[in-house]
């Protein structure tokens, strides 16, 4: 009941799941309430009178006069590898999966490798990151994508890297660095 109460205390987030085209109606959206109102409901909706060609799955409506959610410009993540036969290097692309967000990142800036026994940095600015290891890592999407902290909103500041349909880390989102208006 404590974790509903801090959902329903947050500014408002609804992610977009699917978008349709129906004649003589509309376009119609569907999303799923993250957080205000009614944290996990899904709701539906009639657009008219409205540009929608850029409306897909992953973005995330918001209220533009309580904390609006920005197009994403870096993050600074925390990101555990799994079972990855080769290395992450400064650079490379990573398949991002965050809620129903799908989107490419690219590595910017390996920040530390983490002992994650005792959560403290054991090597700065490494040149790799293998499987095993607890990294902090700076990425910028290569699309547009709109991340959260993990602090502010737990379930859209998680995320799963992807490589040929298997799943290679698993990270939080710390730190969002934001468009501004």
């Amino acid at each position: 009941i404590v974790q509903c109460q801090k959902l329903i205390d947050k500014p408002f987030r609804l992610l977009l799941e699917d978008v349709y085209k129906v004649r003589d109606i509309g376009t119609i959206v569907m999303g799923r309430i993250e957080t205000e109102a009614f944290p996990g409901t899904i709701v539906a909706f009639n657009i008219n009178n409205f540009h929608t060609e850029g409306l897909q799955r992953g973005l995330v409506c918001s209220d533009t006069q309580n904390h609006p959610s920005r197009e994403t410009t870096s993050v600074i993540v925390q990101i555990f590898m799994l079972n990855n036969s080769g290395q992450l290097r400064q650079g490379d692309r990573l398949i991002i999966c965050c809620d129903t967000a799908r989107v490419t990142c690219q590595i910017i800036e390996l920040i530390d490798k983490i002992d994650h026994q005792i959560n403290e940095a054991i090597q700065m600015y490494p040149q790799w990151i293998k499987s095993g290891d607890l990294s902090t890592v700076k990425m910028i999407p290569l699309e547009s994508v709109y991340f959260e902290k993990f602090d502010d909103y737990p379930s859209l500041g998680t995320f799963i890297v992807r490589e040929k349909n298997e799943i290679i880390a698993i990270g939080i989102i710390k730190d969002v660095e934001n468009e501004s208006c």
